[in-house]
């Protein structure tokens, strides 16, 4: 399984990721609910890792990863900056803004997955 290194760390402003919980909900009668875990990996993290004020060059890096590498569909190893362990993403969406002369901006839109 590949790694993900991107050539500079996300920025702080813009990234964000999260847990996606799935949770079974049954409604009873006079307000009464019960709820349990859907699955056993119920909660997941999904979000947008945002890189900003990079080279053609790493640009060029983050984009072959996204189209080549993984390919919109294979998972990927990735350490979030403020974890101390990785998880397994996939990649099915990323985006390209141009900031200025050669400085621009990626946007990846991740989602763990729990593949063997």
């Amino acid at each position: 399984m590949t790694t993900f290194s991107p050539p500079i760390n996300p920025s702080r402003d813009g990234t964000s990721v999260g847990p996606k919980v799935r949770v079974n909900r049954v409604d009873f009668g006079d307000g009464y609910n019960l709820r349990a875990p859907d699955g056993l990996n119920y909660i997941k993290r999904e979000g947008q890792l945002v890189f900003r004020g990079l080279t053609s060059a790493q640009l060029s890096t983050l984009n072959t990863f996204c189209e080549t590498t993984v390919a919109g569909y294979l998972p990927f190893e990735y350490t979030l900056p403020w974890e101390s362990s990785s998880r397994k993403f996939t990649c099915k969406e990323w985006q390209v803004q141009v900031i200025g002369p050669d400085v621009y901006g990626f946007t990846m839109t991740i989602e763990e997955v729990f593949d063997l």
